[in-house]
This record gives structure tokens, sequence and C-alpha cells, in this order.
């Protein structure tokens, strides 16, 4: 998380962000609302995005290395990649276009591994741990 370098930290907005895109997979996942929802949550995926893009640029101004580069991650590839993929995903499906999506299992794989791999020196910024 970033110091006191003049800048507010911006961590929480980011978390809020990450929360709502929990809250909204969970519920097209889980069935609990109907799939024609989808390009609605691709949007609210990328109004996370702009909040999580903004938190990793204070973040990374402010030197947390690893808080910036986690933010920026997760607002490239889980909110903007993500939000355009849903409305994209959407309107093939609408509209008939022959479309195969095995591509995302691969970028999500490298993505697993990258999470994996941050986790530990995230953890170790942390006050409470």
């Amino acid at each position: 998380m970033s110091g006191n370098g003049g800048w507010a930290n911006p961590a929480p907005a980011g978390l809020v962000a990450l929360a709502i895109a929990c809250f909204v997979f969970y519920a097209v996942l889980s069935g609990t609302v109907d799939h024609s929802c989808i390009p609605l949550m691709g949007i609210w995926l990328l109004g996370g995005f702009v909040v999580q893009f903004t938190v990793a640029v204070i973040e990374l101004r402010e030197g947390a290395t690893t808080g910036g580069n986690v933010f920026l991650f997760f607002s490239a590839f889980f909110m903007f990649v993500g939000g355009f993929e849903f409305m994209l995903k959407y309107f093939a499906a609408v509209n008939g276009w022959a479309m195969d999506a095995h591509i995302d299992g691969w970028a999500w794989l490298v993505l697993w591994l990258s999470l994996i791999l941050w986790t530990p020196a995230y953890l170790k910024q942390s006050p409470l741990v």
C-alpha cells in the first residue's frame, strides 16, 4: 500500500472495485441473475477499470511497487479485458458469430501463475501479517 507522499491512499477504492467485480461474477456464475445482464456486467467492469487504473498509478507513483503492480494487473486484465470480453461474447452469441474462446484459458493460466507468485510479496508488505 502506498505511503504518505502527499497523496491519500487510494487502495480502498480499488478494493471496492474488486468487490463489485467479485459480486457480479458470483451473481452471473451462480445463476442468481439471468445471463442477459452480461453487457451491463461488462460496463460495471469497465467502471472498475477506471478506479483500479487510477489506484495503480498513484500506488506506483508513491513507490508501492507490489500494490501498484497488482492493481495495474487487475485493472487491465480482470476489469478492462473482462468487461470488453463479456460485451463482445454477448453480442457474438446474439448475432451468431463464431468465436473460439479457448484462448482465454491460456491467458488466465498466466494470470493465475502471476497471482500465485505475487501473493507472498503482497502479504509481506501487509501490516496484518
